[in-house]
């Protein structure tokens, strides 16, 4: 008979760390640039917050630096998935109002992805 995900991990507490589980898994491009964008969501064993990850950072024209939120974690799902759709959309926004054209050059692969 099996254990379950909660029982391995709790076994096995004294060499690992930080447990998640993988919630959802959102897939979406910008217009103009046809690379897909990847967000997942995951749980920490024995809390309420939803971690996020991200296959791409943007980083327009308009910009120092790709964005990189040093809050990569909110309460529920639905708030984690708005925190990174909209950290998107507002750089792309911002470069597509000052009159530059999308690129795929927007996108930076996240190398731990």
């Amino acid at each position: 008979m099996g254990s379950t995900p909660v029982e391995v991990f709790e076994a096995n507490k004294d060499f690992l760390e930080d447990p998640m589980e993988l919630i959802k898994q959102y897939q979406f491009s910008l217009k103009g640039i046809p690379t897909t964008i990847t967000v997942r969501l995951l749980r920490y064993f024995g809390s309420d917050k939803i971690h996020f990850t991200q296959s791409h950072y943007i980083k327009t024209p308009t910009q120092i630096d790709a964005y990189v939120t040093s809050h990569p974690y909110n309460n529920d799902a639905d708030s984690a998935l708005s925190q990174v759709v909209t950290g998107f959309t507002r750089f792309y926004s911002e470069a597509v109002s000052k009159g530059h054209a999308p690129s795929k050059d927007w996108l930076v692969a996240n190398e731990y992805f």
